[in-house]
């Protein structure tokens, strides 16, 4: 090992390395490369050799620097595209990259920023795809080439390790979580838990296995570590509720350590199954529709302004929503010139702009490149309709087939109204007496009226026989009434014990339906209700309403469609940029006056001068006949005058010669 650390001293202190030179002599920059990383690899394990400090210049006149041989490797894969696109003109210090906080956030934001957007249109799409083809072969090739040299891999020694070193690790991997918080107050616990164990890990001063899989953004799941390191949390049942008992354990820990946690999960495990035998055919349905439909958009890239006089209307409600227009054509104002939004004009956040959209693209003929913004350079040779459905429906697919999304719950808060917090508390599914202001319901009753009871038959045969969305609270002295509801209207379910109570003539008052607060134990459940789990699927199955239904999730505009679809994927976690969006809605778009033809968006006028169809309805009305006819309801087509109207061309019209 000394031989190797004395060679690598030897050669790399004759010169500086000069990095714009070498962009232009891609034979030497290989040369230096294969170097450099051969003496890491033949000596990873010394921290001299791995932590040695290469000294290169940015160009022949600026000043030296110094950089750990193992960071200028990773940056030299990073600056290779460069080379193969034949350098650039002043190579400064803006193109090195901060390897001791590298991310494949920061990855991707760097091939955008430095290697996409400078070279997009001057460099051919193939050219491109190859080099960051082996842009990303080469990043992943450190993993196999270098993970178990640095013994890569997780076991129970390294919570062991960090709970020595950090007493509030040990103490979050150990704790128990109180039992008498509703399920969202159990959720948001365990997130600032998840956030102080992440950080701990994150901040270690010394090496822990876990600190890179979770800086990498993609070695590890957080939601699985804290399952696995704090606790199992909350299950859905089979019905989209929350199961409000905590599994108070994790598997450093025991496991799963009783009956009732065993049978949770396995109840909760059942899910999975059952949304692939019942759900996975109706995802894959509207799949195949929505992309047979969006496969009809096409670019052209011939056309470069088609004259559209309608923009889509966006309100920037934060970094998230600007990110997904980067590249595009905006104005502030109507009828103002348009400008290409880079992405940081942090200004604009709470502003309404006006986009230019594939959904309103004038353009008969395939979108136009102001339409489609500055990705038309990018993806001039693909199908923008099919790669926008595709993206969009595979996440369904996919988190319906993944067990651990439909395992997380993210459930409904139960809320009233300031007064109920007086005299009564909510702990976990149940409310309760409030124990603490016990001295002060002398003078109060609780009160039924019959018009709020409904039979409950969920719950018949348990013992509970009736619900209610609401109870009065009545201060016998002073008559003063509170009405007591959930925020959300949640049904409040009559446990068997209040409902014997309540039901029994109070002598004194001769009152039925009512009872003084003094009445109910401390230790009475006084009423129950079912928690909502707003599941990961449900913006999801919202998109495929938001398409799909003739309500539209209550949009009425083409901007109001394209808002509420960029919301929906952001809410599901599809990474994909509005305009791919965009493309889906114009696919559902049609004149007011003829359903089979595209409005004249080149025109001013009111906005009833276009309609916007279902999915279904603008695959089984397309003005191409053979895409009409390869879906369904093909005795109705044929029967239909509106059929033999049709004259439009199609990428299906082949298959039916």
């Amino acid at each position: 090992m000394g031989d190797i650390f004395a060679k690598l001293k030897e050669n790399m202190a004759k010169e500086d390395i000069v990095i714009q030179e070498l962009m232009y002599d891609e034979k030497e920059y290989n040369k230096v490369f294969s170097r450099l990383y051969d003496y890491l690899k033949r000596g990873f394990e010394n921290k001299e050799i791995r932590e040695f400090l290469i000294k290169f210049k940015t160009t022949s006149h600026s000043e030296t620097m110094l950089m750990e041989i193992r960071h200028l490797i990773t940056n030299m894969i990073l600056w290779k595209p460069i080379i193969d696109f034949q350098g650039i003109n002043e190579f400064d210090d803006s193109y090195i990259v901060d390897c001791t906080r590298l991310t494949k956030n920061n990855i991707k934001s760097y091939i955008d920023n430095k290697i996409i957007i400078p070279f997009r249109g001057n460099i051919s799409i193939k050219k491109s795809n190859k080099a960051l083809s082996e842009l990303i072969f080469a990043l992943s090739k450190i993993g196999s080439d270098f993970s178990t040299i640095m013994a890569m891999s997780l076991n129970v020694e390294t919570f062991i390790d960090l709970g020595e070193r950090y007493p509030r690790f040990d103490e979050i991997t150990k704790i128990s979580i109180p039992d008498d918080l509703q399920p969202v107050e159990v959720e948001k616990y365990l997130l600032d838990l998840k956030n102080e164990y992440v950080s701990i890990i994150m901040n270690d001063d010394q090496d822990n296995m876990i600190k890179p899989l979770i800086a990498s953004g993609g070695g590890i799941k957080i939601d699985q570590l804290a399952e696995f390191g704090i606790s199992g949390g909350l299950k859905p049942d089979l019905y989209g509720n929350t199961i409000p008992i905590v599994i108070n354990s994790n598997f450093i820990y025991g496991g799963l350590t009783n009956l009732i946690h065993y049978y949770i999960d396995g109840l909760a495990g059942r899910k999975s199954v059952i949304m692939n035998k019942t759900v996975m055919g109706l995802s894959g349905h509207f799949s195949r529709m929505l992309n047979m439909l969006a496969t009809t958009v096409t670019l052209n890239p011939s056309i470069d302004d088609c004259g559209s006089v309608h923009p889509i209307k966006i309100l920037v409600k934060d970094k998230k929503i600007l990110a997904r227009f980067k590249g595009r054509y905006y104005t502030t104002i109507l009828n103002t010139p348009y400008s290409v939004l880079r992405g940081d004009e942090f200004d604009l956040i709470g502003k309404i702009i006006y986009v230019r959209s594939p959904a309103t693209c004038a353009s008969k003929n395939g979108i136009c490149n102001t339409c489609y913004g500055k990705m038309a350079d990018i993806n001039k040779n693909i199908n923008i309709g099919g790669y926008g459905a595709t993206k969009t429906t595979k996440k369904l697919s996919q988190d319906i087939l993944s067990t651990k999304h439909l395992l997380k719950t993210n459930s409904q808060e139960i809320k009233f109204n300031d007064e109920f917090y007086n005299f009564f508390s909510v702990k976990g599914d149940e409310i309760v007496l409030n124990d603490e202001l016990k001295d002060d319901i002398d003078n109060w009753k609780i009160v039924l009226p019959m018009t709020s009871l409904t039979p409950d038959e969920e719950y018949e045969g348990q013992g509970v026989s009736y619900a209610t969305h609401y109870f009065d609270l009545v201060n016998v002295k002073t008559n003063e009434t509170f009405r007591m509801r959930e925020v959300a209207d949640t049904k409040l379910i009559i446990s068997e014990d209040f409902f014997k109570l309540i039901t029994t003539v109070d002598k004194k008052n001769k009152e039925r339906n009512a009872t003084m607060l003094t009445n109910i134990d401390e230790d009475m459940i006084i009423f129950l209700f079912e928690v909502t789990n707003n599941e990961l699927t449900k913006p999801l199955y919202s998109i495929m309403a938001l398409l799909n239904r003739v309500e539209h999730e209550g949009c009425k505009t083409i901007s109001e469609m394209c808002s509420k679809l960029l919301d929906l994927m952001l809410e599901s976690g599809i990474d994909l940029l509005s305009v791919h969006a965009e493309v889906l809605i114009r696919v559902l778009i049609r004149s007011k006056s003829n359903i089979l033809e595209f409005p004249n968006f080149t025109e001013y006028g009111p906005e009833s001068q276009y309609q916007i169809l279902t999915v279904l309805n603008a695959l089984v009305r397309n003005k191409s006949v053979t895409i009409g006819l390869s879906t369904q309801d093909l005795k109705r087509q044929i029967m239909n005058p509106l059929t033999y109207l049709k004259d439009g061309t199609s990428y299906l019209d082949e298959m039916f010669k």
